[in-house]
């Protein structure tokens, strides 16, 4: 991170939220990692990658696209609790960080009651 922030420019990196060796973003481990970046100035991207990591609630959807936004939105919200009720924010109040993506189910709620109110159909079956 010091290597890409002080002779690369760069400003941020991004980590995925998924629990990595069955630990979360406030475990003790990433306190460096949160340490530097406070440090540099270097903002963090909270970004879900739908594979390859345990994923929250993919194991209750079919297909591609309803496993990217069930484990975009819920690994997000996760990681953003970890963050906040782990301390993480409070032992660092100047940790910059992003969440892209981080309101998939909205979107998709979005795109579905769009399509629906313009085909004429109710999402709740004939009234």
């Amino acid at each position: 991170m010091g290597y890409a922030r002080n002779q690369l420019g760069m400003r941020g990196g991004f980590i995925r939220p998924n629990p990595y060796n069955n630990r979360m973003l406030n475990d003790p481990a990433y306190e460096p990692l949160w340490a530097e970046a406070q440090e540099l100035d270097f903002s963090i991207g909270v970004h879900e990658g739908t594979g390859g990591m345990p994923a929250t609630g993919t194991d209750r959807v079919q297909g591609f696209g309803a496993r990217h936004i069930v484990s975009h939105t819920l690994e997000m919200m996760l990681a953003s609790l970890n963050l906040i009720w782990g301390g993480v924010c409070e032992r660092y109040p100047k940790l910059r960080s992003t969440w892209p993506e981080r309101n998939s189910a909205t979107r998709a709620s979005e795109h579905l009651s769009t399509g629906l109110s313009r085909s004429g159909a109710s999402p709740w079956g004939s009234t």
